[in-house]
C-alpha cells in the first residue's frame, strides 16, 4: 500500500477507542489546512505508539508493511515480535515527523475524504 502522497500533509487528529468486542481501534486523519483528506482506520490494534505531542505536525515520511503470519519478519521489525501470536498477518504503519506514530494492527483501511 503506497501512501507516499501523504508526505508533506499534516496529522490533523488521532483517536483510539475500545470496541464492543474489546479490541482497540484507532484512526489517524491526515490532510491540509483545517480539514482532512485521508483517514487511516486501524482495526484490532496490538500496538500504538505516539512519540511527540503536536497532532498538527507535518508528515515527513510514511510506510506501510505487511508482517506475515508465519515466516521471517524484516530485521527492522524485530522489536515488534512480542505483539505477534501467529494467528494472522499484521500491518505495520509508521508516520515519521515531529510527531512519530507507529502502529501494528490486524487491519488497515484508507478512507478518502470527499472534497
Amino acid at each position: 500500500m503506497d501512501l507516499g502522497h501523504l508526505v508533506g500533509s499534516f496529522i490533523t487528529s488521532v483517536s483510539a477507542k475500545v470496541t464492543k468486542t474489546g479490541a482497540l481501534a484507532a484512526t489517524i486523519a491526515v490532510g491540509e489546512g483545517g480539514g482532512y483528506d485521508v483517514v487511516l482506520v486501524l482495526s484490532d490494534v496490538v500496538r500504538l505508539c505516539i512519540d511527540g505531542g503536536d497532532f498538527h505536525s507535518l508528515v515527513g515520511g510514511i510506510s506501510v508493511r505487511r508482517l506475515p503470519r508465519t515466516g521471517a519478519w524484516p530485521p527492522e521489525a524485530h522489536h515488534l515480535l512480542g505483539h505477534h501470536d501467529n494467528t494472522a498477518e499484521l500491518v505495520w504503519l509508521r508516520l515519521d515527523g515531529p510527531t512519530a506514530i507507529e502502529a501494528v494492527a490486524h487491519g488497515l483501511r484508507v478512507e478518502e475524504a470527499a472534497r
